[in-house]
């Protein structure tokens, strides 16, 4: 890849549209451009990925949000056994679903 117009040191990113990774450079005129399907853009916007920031920075937001629901029912199923340890006076060691399809079969009898 030739980067000589897009800042001396800057390497260019792959083509958004096809990944193609020789990306030429048109000195004269400002222009980068993909040898593979031809797309094209001026120096100074070929590194920039607008919709791929976003959605990264939303792939972090969803992230978090997933590790708070995770810290969430871990601490519910914490809340859970600690309740049936308490009602029954025993530990009850499975995973949360069978300690709520055990209590379920215990009042069915």
């Amino acid at each position: 890849m030739d980067s000589g117009g897009a800042g001396m040191s800057e390497i260019l990113q792959p083509c958004p549209f096809c990944g193609g990774t020789k990306i030429c450079t048109e000195k004269g005129i400002n222009l980068n451009y993909c040898d593979n399907c031809s797309a094209e853009s001026n120096v100074e916007r070929w590194n920039t990925r607008p919709i791929e920031d976003e959605l990264r920075a939303e792939n972090v937001r969803l992230n978090s949000w997933l590790d708070e629901v995770i810290k969430q029912g871990n601490y519910l199923e914490h809340t859970l056994r600690l309740a049936y340890e308490h009602v029954n006076g025993h530990a009850f060691v499975h995973g949360w679903r069978d300690m709520v399809n055990h209590i379920q079969k215990e009042r069915e009898e």
